[in-house]
């Protein structure tokens, strides 16, 4: 599987399991939907939702064997469904909180249960060599300004940084 959808499946893991979503939200992992058991095929955009979509991985800094994906984990809801914008900024600030946690686990170096299902999950999935080494890390970065219109939508991003063996 490539890094960024492994990426996608542990955050969308993490959220589903302890970010305080509210009812009936959908955690869409972008590039893998199935993966959600609320996904359903005959209806793909669920509001409220949560997708998670992650960027193919990047060399940081020129160093070709040190990579980072930006996850974006953005909150809508329909906006007849939500004038007042308050189920979104629910939505947004417990998907924050959640990743606030996880990303506090990893600077304390700590194995928080956050931090703890997001390892599992991405190790699952990809090359566990990627994530062995002092290279690999997580940082918060802010989101895209909200978008307001038909819909709502409140972001925030997650990086991950890993080293990839094959560069070395």
């Amino acid at each position: 599987m490539n890094t960024a959808a492994a990426i996608e499946i542990a955050v969308a893991a993490v959220l589903r399991q302890y970010a305080t979503l509210g009812e009936g939200v959908v955690v869409r992992p972008s590039q893998s939907l199935n993966s959600d058991p609320t996904w359903k095929k005959s209806k793909d955009r669920t509001y409220p939702m949560v997708s998670v979509q992650c960027s193919t991985p990047d060399p940081e800094d020129g160093n070709p064997a040190v990579m980072e994906a930006s996850c974006r984990v953005v909150c809508g809801t329909w906006n007849d469904d939500d004038k007042d914008h308050n189920k979104v900024r629910e939505m947004f600030d417990g998907a924050t909180s959640c990743l606030s946690r996880l990303f506090g686990a990893f600077r304390k170096g700590n194995e928080a249960e956050e931090l703890s299902l997001f390892r599992e999950k991405l190790l699952e999935n990809v090359d566990p060599a990627f994530f062995e080494t002092e290279e690999w890390a997580l940082k918060m970065r802010g989101g895209d300004e909200p978008v307001l219109g038909e819909a709502n939508y409140y972001s925030v991003s997650l990086i991950v940084k890993y080293q990839n063996p094959a560069f070395c």
